[in-house]
């Protein structure tokens, strides 16, 4: 989660502030994100001093991670489905098609 901040135009300090902010409220995974609500999130990026931009970082948090939550979840079926094959590289060039 990190990353997000450091990458944004905002000073190393203030993303640094956010980041422990997140640490101390314990939501640091994508879990924990996508179990907190939107408030919640606003609420810590306001205390980490990241107010300007708040509203849209809450949303883009929920975004990112609740995409990433259905792309795991994807590949874990798709995993699943190439464990069970005789010829798992056959059914990998079937899904091609």
């Amino acid at each position: 989660m990190a990353y997000l901040f450091f990458g944004k135009l905002i000073q190393q300090e203030i993303a640094k502030k956010i980041y422990f902010e997140f640490e101390k409220a314990r939501i640091v995974t994508p879990e924990k994100i996508l179990e907190a609500d939107w408030d919640k999130l606003v609420e810590i990026l306001n205390k980490g001093h990241y107010v300007r931009y708040d509203f849209s970082m809450a949303t883009k948090l929920l975004d990112i991670y609740q995409e990433l939550k259905q792309k795991t979840q994807r590949f874990n079926y798709l995993d699943r489905k190439i464990q069970k094959q005789k010829r798992p590289e056959r059914y990998l060039l079937d899904l091609r098609v």
